[in-house]
């Protein structure tokens, strides 16, 4: 019997690697995982946090609204960064899109606070939800886990002032 044990073993060794292989080579549902979009994400995140840090929304209606811009425009190179991988890489990294497009609709609202604050009219900011109601920040922070991008609380909240990450 101990002559059929060695053989079983290295067998059941051999294809645990094989599965492991052959499962980290798939796209995971819900999570970024091709290494160079993590990487843009990662980089593109840094800058995003260094702007958000350097462009606080504080001060009067106008002031506020022009910070709100300068923060989206990270936000939006960020995006050209990732984008620069290629839609090939992004078409095979099903969560990419949507992650941008998350991100799209969030500058869009903030757009419409900056747009508000202009204007001189009371606002509110409400982050975007997704079809089941929750706020898309999390199914942001869920995709890009292996690039540690969440959304800086400064962006999720515009009409609060300095905050820190979420």
């Amino acid at each position: 019997m101990a002559w059929v044990a060695g053989p079983l073993c290295m067998v059941v060794v051999v294809a645990s690697f094989v599965g492991i292989g052959v499962l980290g080579t798939r796209d995971v549902p819900g999570l970024i995982s091709d290494p160079r979009i993590v990487d843009a994400i990662g980089k593109g995140c840094e800058d995003v946090r260094a702007a958000v840090g350097d462009n606080p929304v504080v001060g009067p209606p106008r002031q506020k609204a022009a910070a709100v811009r300068r923060q989206n425009v990270a936000v939006d190179s960020m995006l050209r960064r990732v984008e620069s991988v290629g839609d090939a890489r992004i078409d095979a990294d099903r969560p990419t899109r949507r992650w941008i497009a998350d991100w799209r609709r969030l500058v869009d609202a903030r757009v419409q606070v900056a747009a508000d604050l202009d204007q001189g009219r009371r606002t509110r900011f409400r982050v975007p939800r997704t079809a089941d109601d929750e706020p898309i920040n999390r199914r942001m922070g869920a995709a890009a886990e292996l690039a540690g991008c969440s959304v800086p609380r400064a962006l999720l909240q515009p009409l609060e002032g300095p905050t820190e990450d979420v």
